[in-house]
């Protein structure tokens, strides 16, 4: 019997380890440390800049093996064929203005800064 119930629950840990890389990979997360997320389980903390007279939120806060934080910003709709909304790049300039004076790090714009899922 109890082999049974250790048997479930390694299968239960694994299923649950493969879903939650799955999720992550589909929402569009990059691979590195998850610092901070907008979710129901931590919460992404509002960034603040003086200098600029900008705030704003983003969705996650990544830091990469190398160091980098990047900033996730999720939509639910889908990008027109064109590209992102011009709005949306906007956002993300920001956000990587915030992230550049709150940890130090190069504000570097990489078109792969904005994540879009279909929610």
């Amino acid at each position: 019997m109890a082999t049974w119930l250790i048997v479930a629950l390694v299968a239960a840990a694994l299923f649950l380890f493969v879903r939650h890389r799955r999720n992550r990979v589909l929402g569009g997360l990059p691979t590195g440390e998850l610092i901070a997320a907008d979710n129901e389980e931590q919460e992404c903390p509002v960034l603040i800049s003086h200098r600029f007279g900008l705030k704003g939120k983003p969705d996650a806060l990544v830091r990469t093996k190398a160091g980098a934080v990047i900033s996730v910003e999720r939509k639910r709709t889908i990008a027109p064929p064109r590209g992102p909304y011009e709005s949306y790049l906007i956002q993300v300039i920001a956000h990587r203005i915030l992230v550049e004076e709150r940890h130090g790090q190069p504000s570097t714009i990489r078109p792969d800064s904005i994540r879009e899922s279909v929610v």
